[in-house]
């Protein structure tokens, strides 16, 4: 194998990995060099073939250094995100009492508590797409959007609908195109139709009629699994926790707090998926909260209310201290 022969080779095999073209210029200009080296030396090419390596050893060994690299990056990267992890319930708390102290926020302070798995998620980004991200964060959207603007305006009803944007945002993960057309279709049309009939007295009773079609689209199409990926105890949950907070909000005016009764779901789904210390652990951020809430709308407590939230490290701290 002679001098170009050599280099073509290399040069050909470097293109097939995720090399940059100028680092495949650089590689092959320093083998060029180091070759023309070895000649002026006196080596013979078979010499200089096995002085250089073979352009497969060479690319094995360039490749295993680039993924030790690239793992290596990946860890610090990891390691980065796990401290903002860490730090993000301080942050939260900092943000908490700044927020009720400054600006006697208390009834919206907690909502930096959802900080805390907003990092988490976002520490994920390098392995999500934007829409499976996007996707993630749409409770959260909707949560800081319901309390934040539509709660701080008094608009809890119809303000809620601001929760569509979870299962609009989920159907776009589809690949179906028509059922991600008709789905949103239908989504809009039933909150159109929704907003429509609350504003007539006679009918404000049923405006939630106003979503059967796209509802019974969900369930007449084998996509919907897919989208929601909802076991049956879950969909059961959410119907009845639908249901608890629409009826139980009308007819006692309780927007700003029946909302907590979607808690239900995820305490259903740790209970379940956990045992032991975790259990308790994993659930005290959601009792925390409902204290919170029924302290601060019932009795007027905003002020003092927030020591619920100390619950969660002295709950994490005794389970697991031995």
């Amino acid at each position: 194998m002679n001098k170009t022969e050599y280099l073509d080779k290399l040069d050909t095999l470097l293109n097939q990995f995720t090399f940059h073209q100028e680092e495949i210029k650089d590689i092959i200009s320093d083998y060029d060099d180091l070759w023309s080296t070895y000649a002026d030396q006196g080596y013979d090419e078979e010499a200089i073939v096995n002085k250089l390596g073979t352009p497969d050893e060479i690319i094995d060994e360039l490749t295993v250094d680039v993924e030790r690299k690239q793992v290596a990056k990946a860890r610090k990267q990891e390691v980065t995100f796990e401290k903002y992890i860490a730090l993000s319930p301080f942050i939260a708390l900092i943000i908490f009492f700044i927020s009720g102290l400054v600006f006697d926020g208390w009834a919206y302070a907690w909502t930096a508590f959802l900080i805390i798995p907003v990092i988490a998620i976002l520490a994920q980004f390098k392995t999500m797409k934007p829409i499976e991200l996007l996707t993630a964060l749409s409770p959260f959207i909707a949560l800081f959007a319901y309390f934040l603007i539509f709660g701080a305006l008094g608009l809890w009803h119809p303000g809620w609908l601001i929760f569509l944007i979870i299962p609009a945002i989920a159907i776009l993960n589809e690949d179906n195109t028509t059922f991600k057309v008709i789905s949103e279709l239908l989504l809009l049309l039933g909150v159109l139709g929704y907003l429509y009939l609350d504003t007539i007295p006679a009918y404000q009773s049923y405006a939630w009629a106003a979503f059967i079609p796209v509802v019974l689209y969900f369930l007449a199409s084998d996509q919907v699994t897919i989208v929601f990926n909802i076991s049956k105890p879950n969909l059961v949950l959410l119907l009845i926790s639908g249901a608890i907070y629409v009826v139980g909000s009308e007819l006692f005016d309780l927007w700003g707090y029946l909302w907590i009764v979607f808690f239900i779901i995820p305490v259903y789904n740790i209970y379940v998926e956990t045992k032991g210390p975790e259990r308790l652990i994993a659930i005290m951020p959601f009792i925390s909260v409902s204290i919170f809430m029924t302290l601060g709308v019932f009795f007027n407590g905003w002020a003092y209310a927030w020591l619920a939230f100390l619950l969660i490290p002295m709950v994490a701290i005794t389970k697991t201290v031995k």
